[in-house]
């Protein structure tokens, strides 16, 4: 069982900087 976790930092927004996190499980 894998799991990545994957980070992702978007540019500047129309609220400024956004932040997504992915939580990705590879059975």
């Amino acid at each position: 069982m894998k799991i990545l976790q994957i980070i992702t930092i978007d540019g500047p927004s129309a609220s400024g900087k956004s932040t997504t996190a992915r939580t990705i499980a590879d059975t």
